[in-house]
């Protein structure tokens, strides 16, 4: 047998039998002298088959007779979907009315295994209504502000002195704020409601009404925000540079739950201490990127240069604020240059050196030219040199008895990046091997023995 789910704003039949479903959704309220319409679905589910369908659209009088008998065959083969058009006559006041959905796979024996009946409010008036908040949530002490929006058939606004209720009712349904009968101005009527300094927390709800029949309605949540924190992360989302004259960061903003934020941020840029560059204010929706050209030039005399940001995020739904500072790190250059061991040559034996060249994020840094300098007789100055795949340099210089070198240089640009001595061993021709005996030993003629 199918099961059948109903659910608030709308009829939704969803029958479920072995993997099948067929999925009828339409309206919950039927008008007079409109179209009442159904649509019928058969996409869902793995095990899709027909179905034949029998929708009644029915209204009975509390003696029992029918004031309104309409019904429909419809044949839904498997991903399709089927639509269910009645064109409704006038209606009367006093009457159930509802929609009845019968039907079989007409593979199977049964007479009918979907019969649900799901009642139909009826509604009289043509218009509809609109609810719109300022925000969602609130905390103690914010002012609620509403307007309702009524409009027609033809979606025009109800002309001036038409009339709607507002009903405002707390988490435990009690009466909160209301206004009964008041005018419309264009369609629109505006008010606002100041959240107690101790509120009852949950969710509120905001009905209206025209002519005594329901319009609309909308709920807002009331909370006290200091039982979570706002977590704000900044960070540059590329290595800042002093050539840059700008940063480049994101900005990262979630509760403790780790569910995203959004409000407005303002960033206060600071250069120097106590020296404003910049103030800027930005959106923020969980995450941002933010670009924040310097107006005045920086200029990098040491290898960083700290610049402070003063953050200020508003929260949108509650306006809580929160402050952070935070420094960022400005690099006069762009790489790292290494030589672990001890820099060493033997006159007449060439001299070799192999330097690691990484970014500063201690990555490879791969196709990278460099200055590098060899102090000394025999030695060069001024001679670029570009790293391989894997970020390294190899330096060879061949000696013989009249080089002295002094020292290994390497420059980015203008910047001295490693500055090492050279050590100059003893000579092949000093060097000798000794070797003494030292256990005694007695030495015996074998012929003597003999």
């Amino acid at each position: 047998m199918y099961s059948v789910v109903k659910f608030i704003l709308c009829i939704v039949l969803m029958c479920i039998s072995l993997g099948e479903t067929i999925f009828v959704m339409g309206p919950k309220s039927i008008r007079s002298n409109r179209e009442y319409t159904l649509v019928a679905s058969n996409v869902f589910g793995d095990n899709r088959s027909d179905c034949l369908l029998n929708v009644r659209l029915q209204g009975l009088a509390s003696n029992g007779s029918s004031q309104l008998n309409l019904s429909q065959t419809v044949f839904v083969q498997q991903d399709t979907n089927k639509i269910v058009t009645f064109k409704v006559p006038s209606l009367s006041l006093g009457v159930h009315y509802s929609i009845t959905i019968e039907g079989k796979q007409p593979s199977t024996s049964s007479s009918v295994n979907i019969d649900q009946e799901v009642e139909l409010k009826y509604r009289r008036s043509s218009v509809t209504g609109l609810i719109q908040l300022n925000k969602p949530v609130f905390r103690p002490d914010d002012i609620l502000k509403l307007r309702v929006i009524v409009i027609d058939a033809d979606l025009k606004p109800l002309p001036h002195g038409s009339r709607v209720s507002v009903y405002v009712d707390d988490p435990f349904e009690h009466f909160f704020r209301e206004w009964t009968n008041v005018s419309l101005t264009g369609g629109v009527f505006e008010a606002q409601i100041s959240i107690p300094t101790l509120p009852l927390l949950g969710t509120y709800r905001i009905e209206a009404m025209a002519n005594g029949e329901f319009l609309t309605l909308k709920t807002f949540e009331v909370r006290d925000y200091e039982l979570y924190s706002i977590g704000l992360n900044i960070y540059p989302t590329v290595v800042p540079f002093v050539q840059h004259q700008a940063l480049n960061l994101t900005v990262k903003v979630k509760n403790d739950l780790g569910i995203p934020i959004s409000g407005t941020m303002k960033i206060d840029l600071f250069l120097e201490k106590d020296k404003l560059d910049s103030s800027s204010t930005w959106d923020v929706n969980g995450i941002r990127q933010v670009y924040l050209p310097f107006t005045e030039k920086l200029v990098g005399l040491e290898h960083t240069h700290d610049v402070l940001l003063n953050i200020t995020f508003t929260e949108q739904h509650t306006n809580r604020t929160t402050t952070k500072h935070h420094r960022i790190t400005v690099y006069n250059y762009k790489y790292k240059v290494m030589h672990i061991s001890r820099l060493t040559y033997r006159a007449g034996s060439p001299f070799t050196a192999t330097l690691k060249v990484t970014h500063l994020n201690n990555a490879p840094a791969n196709n990278v030219t460099l200055i590098v300098e060899i102090g000394g007789t025999g030695g060069f100055s001024g001679r670029s040199f570009t790293t391989n795949t894997t970020g390294y340099i190899t330096i060879f210089i061949e000696t013989n008895e009249t080089t002295k070198l002094n020292y290994l240089r390497v420059l980015e640009g203008n910047n001295l990046k490693l500055n090492k001595p050279i050590y100059q061993l003893k000579s092949t021709s000093d060097m000798f091997i000794e070797v003494k005996l030292l256990t005694r030993y007695t030495f015996i003629d074998i012929k003597q023995i003999d």
